[in-house]
């Protein structure tokens, strides 16, 4: 199984979870794919960040909405977990997008 940690700063969570809910309601996903609330922790850099962890496959489509426009815009971070291999993307650009579509081909 593999998982992916999506992570925003803790002013925009509230803002990232609409943004989710529309996401699941336009792929007719269960409201049960609602994002719970976020672990808050501390950054390095003293900013706080709020992450959730998710398994990839049941919410592939609005992983992949996510990460294309609201992580990218705001310079989120994501996280990609199988087994023992981790694969770690911060302050995300649109360059880095090819890099995380080859992870996820590679780790689906």
């Amino acid at each position: 199984m593999a998982e992916i940690v999506l992570r925003v700063r803790s002013d925009l969570v509230a803002d990232f979870q609409t943004f989710w809910k529309e996401l699941r309601v336009a792929e007719a996903l269960e409201p049960e794919a609602d994002l719970t609330a976020p672990t808050i922790s501390d950054n390095f850099d003293g900013a706080a960040v709020g992450a959730w962890v998710l398994e990839i496959k049941p919410y592939l489509a609005p992983v992949l909405s996510a990460v294309f426009t609201y992580l990218v815009a705001k310079r989120g971070e994501l996280e990609i977990q199988k087994g023992d291999t981790t694969i770690r993307m911060k302050n995300l650009k649109p360059s880095q997008l090819k890099e995380f579509l080859a992870a996820l081909d590679e780790h689906l």
